[in-house]
């Protein structure tokens, strides 16, 4: 789905779910407000997915033995256009025999100044987030399925203020939407999946 797909889609749920099937009309200030807030709202699906789903990426690192031990910080290394990508460490975050440990700071890996060689540190991807600036085209990069579940989510956040018990069915429908999308890859033991553009 594109952006303006989920953001059509959105408006589409909020009109089926209002008790009088009356979503503000497009010339009413409130629509607009709707609009302004979807990107925040979306962004709160896409991080419940990175966190469902992870977007497991590696990063290769050339070490030479030295005295001093080594430091990678993750968040710094792994920044993309200033952005940073690094959400947390993978449960398997380093090639076996590797002497390293993740430091208290939870994105900086320990290595051994004495291991030599290369290796690769594995970790999760935070989602690109939707901006006011997002184009109407692009596509988020998720699992299979997944961007069927934003507009729910989207619905019950811009409902919140408006109509509780329709943010509570929305966030229901949402959550175990979210709850089946899990199962189906757990199932087809795909938990986890693994970006296939840019650099890994």
């Amino acid at each position: 789905m594109t952006w303006k797909e989920i953001r059509d889609e959105c408006l589409k749920l909020m009109y089926s779910y209002s008790k009088k099937g009356s979503v503000v009309p497009a010339s009413d200030g409130n629509l607009k407000d709707y609009i302004l807030a979807m990107p925040g709202a979306a962004n709160i699906a896409l991080y419940d997915i990175a966190r469902a789903l992870p977007d497991i990426r590696k990063y290769t690192v050339e070490q030479e033995e030295s005295e001093a031990a080594q430091e990678y910080d993750m968040r710094e290394l792994t920044k993309q256009n200033g952005r940073i990508v690094f959400m947390r460490f993978a449960d398997k975050y380093a090639d076996g025999g590797v002497p390293c440990a993740i430091l208290p700071d939870g994105h900086t890996l320990w290595v051994d100044g004495a291991f030599e060689g290369r290796f690769h540190i594995y970790y999760h991807a935070a989602p690109e987030e939707f901006t006011d600036s997002t184009p109407d085209d692009y596509v988020p990069e998720l699992p299979p399925g997944a961007a069927n579940l934003i507009p729910f989510c989207m619905a019950s956040s811009l409902f919140k203020d408006d109509d509780a018990s329709i943010a509570s069915m929305l966030w229901n429908e949402y959550a175990q939407r979210l709850e089946g999308l899990w199962s189906d890859a757990v199932r087809a033991g795909e938990t986890e999946y693994v970006c296939t553009t840019g650099w890994i």
